[in-house]
């Protein structure tokens, strides 16, 4: 693995690129042995049991359940940073509903890594979750007494 690192450091300095060992990270997936020791030029790369990656917690189990307590913590740290918006009653509630939806919603659709899907899918997938999120919205909106009975 050493010998890989070293060429692939060595071959990206032909186009002008170099790594950062400070910003590489090594996780190790069943792994039996001692902890290999990786170097980028003189310094040793730092073996993790968990990072973030473009968004999404990457750990060697596969298991989500911390990507999801991940997710439900950032949306509820934007959720209560927005405290002094939800208790003003000058403000209109569908300003308030694209406020919820550019900060907190916005928190819970990065796309996971692992995710198999094409772009195109992606795409589609998150028209619906933002259509979702409007009719969440309207369902909060004030309804005419009439149309409620003559339902």
């Amino acid at each position: 693995m050493q010998s890989l690192l070293t060429t692939l450091s060595n071959n990206s300095s032909m186009f002008g690129m170099r790594f950062s060992p400070s910003k590489c990270k090594m996780l190790l997936k069943d792994w039996v042995t001692s902890t290999p020791e990786l170097v980028i030029g003189s310094e040793v790369v730092e073996c993790v049991d968990r990072f973030t990656y473009l968004g999404s917690l990457i750990s060697p189990c596969g298991l989500v359940c911390d990507e999801i307590s991940a997710r439900i913590q950032k949306a509820r740290l934007a959720f209560a940073n927005l405290r002094h918006l939800w208790r003003r009653r000058d403000i209109r509630l569908s300003t308030k509903g694209r406020v919820y939806c550019a900060a907190v919603s916005s928190c819970q659709k990065n796309w996971p890594v692992n995710n198999s899907r094409t772009p195109s899918d992606n795409t589609t997938k998150h028209q619906d979750d933002e259509n979702s999120d409007e009719n969440v919205i309207r369902s909060h909106s004030p309804v005419n007494n009439t149309l409620v009975n003559s339902h």
